[in-house]
């Protein structure tokens, strides 16, 4: 409870490329009290994640002249009973986070662009009698640049998850915080324009 505590983050990386492929490897700890202006990092619907540690990497390689494939891949572990951790309130010590994301960028023209990501998530709870949750997102947007300083992004997303109790969200015996929230699908659509000065 004492906010002096446990509130700093380091991320150490290296960096380096092989030819056309491009590598980041890291290993980063976030703790419960951390907090800062800005994101450092996103997983599946957990933004800012806090009580967190563990490596990553990331691959990024250019399949063509015009498109481009990148790579994500997280290996977390809590570090700390956090019952109200970043937006989520999900989290006891040793529960294991694994993300997966892989995007691909497809310059059609000098003005339009296609992307198409993929995020895979699994949160394993260390305590024993609960299942893994599972997230999946998969997304896909065009942008088109309208001249140097304005531009039109479109993107839309499908979204599953999966909380793999047996049981559903009406039998919970403590539903809300946590990856045990029910099972969903939905989806979300964006439209953004930006004009630069």
């Amino acid at each position: 409870d004492d906010i002096d505590d446990e509130n700093t983050a380091w991320d150490a990386a290296i960096n380096g490329s092989f030819g056309k492929l491009g590598v980041i490897a890291g290993y980063k700890r976030i703790e419960r009290n951390f907090t800062a202006a800005g994101a450092w990092d996103k997983i599946g619907r957990w933004t800012n994640p806090t009580a967190v540690q563990g490596p990553y990497v990331d691959f990024s390689y250019p399949i063509a002249r015009k498109l481009r494939l990148a790579l994500n891949g997280e290996f977390l572990k809590m570090t700390d009973d956090v019952r109200a951790s970043g937006n989520e309130g999900w989290g006891a010590e040793d529960d294991q986070i694994i993300k997966a994301a892989a995007g691909l960028q497809w310059g059609i023209s000098r003005n339009n662009s296609l992307d198409l990501g993929y995020e895979w998530v699994r949160f394993k709870p260390d305590t024993a009698g609960l299942d893994s949750a599972t997230e999946t997102y998969l997304t896909v947007g065009w942008a088109h640049q309208f001249s140097p300083n304005a531009g039109m992004k479109i993107g839309y997303q499908f979204i599953n998850y999966d909380d793999g109790a047996p049981f559903s969200i009406d039998d919970d015996p403590q539903p809300g915080p946590g990856p045990y929230i029910g099972d969903y699908r939905g989806g979300i659509g964006v439209v953004q324009f930006g004009v630069s000065f």
